[in-house]
């Protein structure tokens, strides 16, 4: 039997993903939280996010094309050297708080580049 503590913490993540899911993608967008581990990791399609992302892009109302464009920014950066040389130097909430600052540009064949403006 669960703790009305544990009840209730589910609860709320289960409403912040509905949230999230209708948010940033299709109605029908199926969805799931890997190994049943409500909290930690949201499966939709092929994206994997943590719930601590998904407050956040709630949170600084992030728009559809920052919330894909940071994602695919991380991505490329696991998956390609060159990309992880230029790690990132700002976090997903900086990204969305200070929009003019931190910029990603995506270069067709070339991956991404991003800058700081100051």
């Amino acid at each position: 039997m669960k703790d009305k503590e544990i009840i209730a913490y589910e609860q709320a993540c289960n409403d912040l993903a509905k949230k999230f899911v209708k948010k940033y993608f299709d109605k029908d967008a199926d969805w799931r939280w890997i190994d049943d581990d409500v909290g930690g990791t949201l499966e939709v399609g092929d994206y994997y996010f943590s719930l601590d992302r998904m407050v956040i892009a709630l949170k600084y109302k992030a728009t559809q094309k920052q919330l894909f464009d940071y994602y695919d920014m991380q991505l490329e950066m696991g998956l390609n050297e060159k990309a992880f040389k230029k790690r990132t130097l700002f976090s997903f909430a900086n990204y969305l708080r200070y929009p003019e600052t931190f910029v990603i540009e995506f270069v067709d064949g070339e991956g991404f580049n991003f800058r700081i403006n100051k």
